[in-house]
């Protein structure tokens, strides 16, 4: 009975011991990391800071780029999180868990494994536009955004004003023609839909002056009868 035992214990230790050198080598496996981060105008953002698995991996480059070495069998879930710049946000959060996965290219002769990739976005909550405002030589205009008065136009009805605001935001601009009465249209205004990204708006407006009318007073005329003495 011992004798019929000791092939097979012999064979569950070869198999122990190969299944012990495989699994040494998933555990020594290692694949490149690369974290991408850029703004939401597709740009590489720089200074944002990326941790993988709690410790920190680095902070990106000018390219928006980190590069780190990951270590482990395939199958692992990596957990990689960034902070981005103050007044900046996430898009699309700041986690995200990434599935290890140790594969060679094609045709390639070296043994190196194919980097993995994982791309962040980091959104500027709010942009800055600069609004141009064009009359027909209407000086000293009072520009109102939402209310607050940004500026006034020029000798020559020109001016320049910076409006600040998220995407999608709306906001009424006025010319404000309280101080001239005679202006026609009376205050006109325009609502603007900011963009996504940093532009030029333009507000042209022609006036007409109305002439001021002069109010006649009639004279009573004197009877023709007689008069009295």
């Amino acid at each position: 009975m011992i004798s019929r035992l000791k092939p097979t214990l012999r064979a569950a230790s070869m198999l122990f011991l190969l299944t012990g050198c495989a699994n040494g080598e998933e555990a020594t496996k290692s694949t490149a990391l690369h974290v991408i981060v850029s703004n939401n105008d597709g740009e590489p953002l720089q200074g944002v800071s990326v941790n993988v698995d709690g410790s920190r991996a680095g902070v990106t480059d000018p390219e928006g780029l980190v590069s780190t070495i990951l270590a482990g069998p395939d199958g692992r879930l990596v957990a990689i999180d960034i902070q981005c710049p103050d007044g900046w946000t996430p898009k699309e959060g700041i986690r995200r868990d990434l599935r290890l996965r140790h594969m060679r290219p094609l045709g390639e002769p070296h043994n190196d494994f194919t980097p993995l990739e994982s791309h962040f976005v980091c959104s500027f909550p709010t942009r800055s536009h600069v609004l141009i405002v064009h009359t027909d030589g209407r000086a000293d205009l009072p520009i109102l955004v939402t209310g607050k008065k940004v500026g006034t136009t020029d000798s020559h009805g020109v001016a320049q004003v910076v409006i600040v605001g998220a995407p999608g935001d709306e906001v009424l601009v006025r010319l404000d023609t309280g101080d001239n009465p005679l202006l026609r249209p009376t205050s006109p205004s325009r609502r603007l839909i900011l963009p996504d990204k940093s532009r030029f708006l333009v507000f042209e407006q022609e006036f007409e002056s109305r002439e001021k009318r002069v109010k006649k007073t009639r004279r009573r005329k004197r009877g023709g009868g007689p008069r009295r003495l």
